[in-house]
């Protein structure tokens, strides 16, 4: 074989492998969402209003908090009180680390004067990485 033929050849070939290796498509990608991690699932489900009742200062909400979930979180709740003209009052729980299946009682106050009878509603609840 002429050395220019065989310079010739080895370029062909290496490109016909090279093309042969890339010429795949990439998989396609899933459309559905991947999982929820743990952490994001419906958190309020977790949060139970034992009582709401308003004193001469303020209001006085306890709750339990139950991690329904198999890892340690940190909770964050937020309540918001009214009373019956719907002037409202917040009050606020934070628990740094509550294991799974452990329940947290708590009696939280609100944070503005009220009067008369009250009610109250969970108004935000997060899970957080446990600290």
């Amino acid at each position: 074989m002429h050395r220019y033929a065989k310079l010739a050849v080895a370029p062909t070939a290496l490109a016909l492998l090279l093309s042969a290796c890339g010429g795949q498509e990439p998989a396609p990608q899933p459309t559905t969402p991947a999982a929820a991690p743990s952490g994001d699932t419906d958190v309020k489900a977790d949060v139970k209003i034992v009582s709401c009742d308003a004193n001469a200062w303020t209001q006085d909400a306890a709750i339990e908090v139950t991690n329904s979930d198999s890892a340690p979180w940190k909770y964050v709740v937020g309540l918001t009180i009214k009373d019956s003209s719907g002037t409202t009052s917040e009050a606020r729980f934070v628990k740094n680390r509550v294991e799974p299946g452990q329940v947290i009682k708590e009696s939280i106050p609100g944070d503005t004067p009220l009067k008369g009878e009250v009610t109250c509603a969970v108004s935000e609840a997060k899970r957080l990485p446990p600290q």
